[in-house]
C-alpha cells in the first residue's frame, strides 16, 4: 500500500483529494504548510508527495527545495498539485526537479492518472 503526503492549505482541496486516492486504497497523510510538511515527509517517508505551491509559513518551492536536500527525503516523488498555470513557475518546479505538475481544478481521472504514473516510474513498474 503506497503512501502518499497530501500538502495543501485548503482544507477542501485535501479533503476531496484523500478522498478520492483513499478510496483507491492509498495511505493518505496530510500537511497544511511547508513547515509541516517537510517534518511529515522526514518522519513518515511517503511514497509520493503531493505539493501545493502557495501555503502560509513556507511555501512549495521552499518546501520543495528542503525535500530535494535532504537525504532522508530527496528520492520522494513530487508532484506539485496548484492553481498556478503560469510557465515560470511550470519551468521551475520542473528545474527543482519535481515528477509531475498538475493544476487546480483537478479532475479525479487525472488526479488518479498522474499518481499512478508517477509511482510506476518510481517504482520500476
Amino acid at each position: 500500500m503506497y503512501k502518499i503526503l497530501l500538502v495543501d492549505d485548503d482544507e477542501s482541496t485535501r479533503r476531496i483529494c484523500g478522498k478520492v486516492l483513499g478510496k483507491q486504497g492509498y495511505r493518505i497523510f496530510e500537511a497544511n504548510n511547508g513547515v509541516e510538511a517537510c517534518r511529515k515527509a522526514t518522519s513518515e517517508t511517503p511514497d509520493l508527495i503531493l505539493l501545493d505551491i502557495m501555503m502560509p509559513r513556507m511555501d512549495g518551492f521552499e518546501a520543495l527545495e528542503l525535500l530535494k536536500v535532504n537525504p532522508v527525503t530527496a528520492s520522494i516523488p513530487v508532484i506539485m498539485l496548484t492553481s498556478r498555470d503560469m510557465n515560470y513557475d511550470i519551468t521551475l518546479a520542473v528545474e527543482q526537479g519535481v515528477s509531475g505538475y498538475i493544476t487546480k481544478p483537478v479532475t479525479p481521472d487525472d488526479l488518479l492518472d498522474s499518481v499512478r504514473r508517477v509511482l510506476n516510474v518510481a517504482t520500476g513498474s
